[in-house]
């Protein structure tokens, strides 16, 4: 793992990490880039990461990589907390709202609810200096943020994932309803309504 001196925190080891999670996705070591991502707090590149590998599909996987879905099962407390926190965040908008749904199901797949209760009550120990710096989970020699983030904790996670998820449910609902209509009225259009039936269209004086 590369070390990345102090004194160059916030320049280059920060060119140094980014160099490191292009090469850790062109070598598919999707570990480490994730470890790496979530150390730095790069929800973007997580983001990018997780929706590249949700279009393989590969069959019989929850996130469309076996690699990333031994990941998830395999995170740490502190990464796992980390990771909800990034995904209520992508749940709170449209675009992003179906990578969110799609991990998440991963999570509650891959990990048991006693394995989620007890990486927040892990989390919830970390010193807020500490986080950055916590070997569970973080990736030797990452730059530290100049401000720690507090960790995420599980009624904030549920706070902010309900509401969003039930609007996104309904309206995925609207749009399976909307399609049945359309799916009528197009296969009424294609022979059904006006199948052998003239219309007579009286015209008045």
């Amino acid at each position: 793992m590369r070390y990345y001196p102090a004194e160059t925190e916030d320049g280059h080891a920060l060119i140094h990490s980014e160099q490191d999670f292009t090469n850790y996705l062109a070598l598919k070591d999707y570990r480490r880039a994730i470890q790496l991502a979530l150390a730095m707090s790069q929800p973007g590149r997580l983001l990018n990461l997780f929706s590249t590998v949700l279009a393989q599909k590969a069959p019989g996987t929850y996130t469309g990589s076996k690699e990333v879905d031994e990941v998830i099962r395999t995170l740490s407390a502190l990464d796992l907390t980390r990771l909800l926190g990034h995904v209520r965040n992508w749940n709170a908008n449209a675009r992003t709202s179906s990578v969110a749904q799609s991990i998440l199901h991963a999570i509650l797949r891959l990990k048991s609810p006693e394995d989620i209760i007890k990486a927040f009550e892990v989390a919830k120990e970390v010193p807020v200096q500490k986080v950055e710096a916590a070997e569970d989970g973080a990736v030797e020699g990452a730059p530290k943020p100049k401000k720690a983030p507090s960790p995420i904790n599980l009624k904030d996670l549920l706070d902010g994932l309900l509401p969003y998820s039930e609007r996104h449910f309904s309206r995925i609902d609207r749009l399976v309803q909307d399609s049945y209509v359309l799916d009528y009225v197009v296969g009424e259009m294609d022979g059904g309504l006006f199948d052998g039936e003239s219309l007579d269209v009286e015209m008045s004086a």
